[in-house]
């Protein structure tokens, strides 16, 4: 193509990619933005952080530092997923 239109490639660069680049990072932009709406780190559903069990191990850990015997137990999952009881 290059051979029967000479220059053909510079004027592809100059107006095809940025084209195609901006489209294209805009897609993703609101690919991204649609999912971060839906999406809920911290609610406790089961693809969520575990942030429960993370903060019961802490506290377990931060009482057992002065010797405290009286400690609760650490969380269990049901079904590969991590309640809060």
């Amino acid at each position: 193509m290059a051979l029967l239109f000479p220059g053909y490639h510079r004027r592809y660069i100059l107006i095809g990619f940025p084209v195609f680049q901006i489209s294209f990072y805009f897609w993703i932009y609101i690919s991204l933005e649609l999912v971060g709406r839906k999406h809920r780190p911290f609610e406790g559903a089961a693809n969520d952080v575990p942030i429960w069990q993370m903060n019961r191990t802490v506290e377990i850990d931060i009482r057992k530092m002065p010797g405290e015997k009286d400690l609760p137990t650490t969380l269990q999952p049901k079904n590969n997923i991590i309640y809060n009881d």
